[in-house]
């Protein structure tokens, strides 16, 4: 049976995203409290203790560490995409990049022909679109993103985001049901991958293998080939009618 080595008391209310910073140490977690808190979780003998507790304007829903901007980005139930400095622990970019809630971001970090020292942030919204920044981008020594792509082709919400390296596709998923494939160099929609008949609320590259999964609100996983752009494979849960499926 498993053990909880640490709990973290910090927040009022419902945790809704945590990120972990390696160059910091730390821990960060975002609650529907409209509070930031920054845990330090530094070596063996990590203290486990709150560093700071820092407000925020609204529920911020996703969080991604980028190190090549040096900055730790949330977004929020407003359609804001904030930058935080992980040494003062203050928002120092503020993006009006979407006009509803961010759900996801993900970095594009390992595509290596979008042009040179760029760094992708890919941002998911309920407004139905998919934003790509660019984050490498400096002035003064400070981080100056730049939005390079919107992506429009979700009829509803986009839940979530995937990305495969290997071959260069952004998949998107959303309340729509649907997943689509993008090329992120442009705003080309590859394909629509259909086959869920709820909402999609999470998708995830396999590892190293040519797979992407993907799961929905009624419990059916469906796994896609991301070569030939198919699925693959599809299992039902049998869930309790009590019982609610969340992202992973």
């Amino acid at each position: 049976q498993a053990a909880c080595l640490h709990e973290l008391r910090g927040h009022r209310a419902e945790v809704l995203a945590v990120e972990y910073i390696a160059p910091a140490g730390c821990l960060v977690t975002s609650g529907a409290d409209l509070a930031l808190c920054w845990w330090d979780v530094a070596g063996a003998a990590a203290s486990w203790r709150l560093r700071q507790r820092a407000p925020v304007p609204t529920s911020q829903q996703a969080l991604r560490w980028s190190g090549t901007a040096a900055l730790l980005f949330s977004g929020g139930d407003d359609g804001c995409v904030l930058g935080w400095d992980i040494s003062s622990l203050e928002c120092v970019v503020s993006l009006h990049a979407h006009r509803q809630a961010v759900t996801h971001m993900l970095l594009l970090s390992e595509a290596a022909d979008f042009h040179q020292e760029a760094e992708l942030l890919a941002t998911a919204s309920l407004d139905g679109s998919v934003r790509l920044w660019n984050v490498a981008q400096q002035r003064g020594g400070k981080c100056v993103p730049r939005n390079t792509h919107v992506l429009r082709g979700h009829e509803r919400g986009v839940s979530c985001l995937a990305f495969s390296a290997e071959h260069k596709l952004l998949v998107s998923a959303g309340l729509d049901h649907a997943l689509l494939a993008w090329n992120p160099t442009s705003e080309t929609l590859i394909c629509a991958l259909r086959g869920h008949l709820a909402p999609v609320l999470h998708v995830e590259k396999t590892g190293r293998t040519e797979h992407l999964c993907s799961v929905d609100a009624a419990g059916a996983l469906f796994l896609w080939d991301m070569r030939s752009l198919v699925a693959t494979q599809q299992l039902q849960l049998s869930l309790p009618a009590h019982v609610r499926v969340s992202a992973l």
